[in-house]
C-alpha cells in the first residue's frame, strides 16, 4: 500500500512553521531512506524506555494534545509487554487487541478499564522495576526557562517527587520571554 499527495493547497496566509504535520492519526511522515519520523514518537518513546527501567521520568509537551501523547505512551508500554510474552513464548496475542490499541479511542477504553495496570503487573512479574511518568501540558511558546524552573521546583519540593530524567518535546517551541 502506498500513500500520495492527493492536493497541496494555498491557505492564503503565512506563518512559520518548524514540523511537517501531516494529516494522519499518528501524523508520522517518512523522510530520506524510508524512516518514518515524527519527533515526538521519539521523545515519548524514550521517556516510556526511562519508566520501565524504573527512572521517574516528567515529560513536558509543547506541541501535541494530552491524548494523543497518553495514546503514543500506552502503544510504547503495551509494546514492551507483547515483546516480554514473545519472549516466554506466548504468541495468542490477540489482533483485535493489537487493533484496540492503535487508536487512541482504544487506548482511552484500556485506560478506563484498569487494564494498564495489569500490563504493568506482567512487566513487574518479569522483575522490571517500573518508575513514574508525570506528564505536563503547555501550549507552543508559552512555556519559558522560569517556568520549567517553577514546575521542577513544584514537582521536587513540593509534591516530593523523586526526578530522575526530564525529557522537553520540543524545545525549539519554549517561550524566551522573561
Amino acid at each position: 500500500d502506498r500513500v500520495g499527495i492527493s492536493s497541496i493547497e494555498d491557505l492564503g496566509y503565512e506563518t512559520e512553521m518548524r514540523c511537517i504535520y501531516v494529516e494522519d492519526e499518528e501524523h508520522l511522515y517518512v523522510t530520506n531512506d524510508y524512516i518514518v519520523t515524527h519527533n515526538t514518537l521519539h521523545a515519548s518513546a524514550l521517556a516510556v524506555g526511562y519508566a520501565l527501567s524504573g527512572l521517574n521520568v516528567v515529560y513536558y509537551a509543547l506541541e501535541e494534545l494530552t491524548p494523543r501523547m497518553v495514546h503514543r505512551f500506552v502503544k510504547n508500554i503495551i509494546g514492551t509487554v507483547i515483546q516480554v510474552m514473545k519472549n516466554q513464548g506466548d504468541t495468542n496475542i490477540s489482533k483485535d487487541f493489537v487493533r484496540t490499541i492503535s487508536s487512541i479511542e482504544g487506548t482511552q477504553k484500556l485506560l478506563s478499564e484498569g487494564d494498564l495496570t495489569n500490563f504493568l503487573g506482567i512487566l513487574r512479574n518479569n522483575g522490571m522495576e517500573i518508575g513514574n511518568l508525570y506528564l505536563l501540558k503547555y501550549p507552543p511558546y508559552t512555556m519559558t526557562v522560569a517556568d520549567l524552573q517553577y514546575s521542577m521546583t513544584d514537582l521536587t519540593v513540593n509534591q516530593v517527587i523523586n526526578l530522575d530524567v526530564m525529557v522537553i518535546d520540543y524545545p525549539d517551541l519554549m517561550s524566551y520571554d522573561i
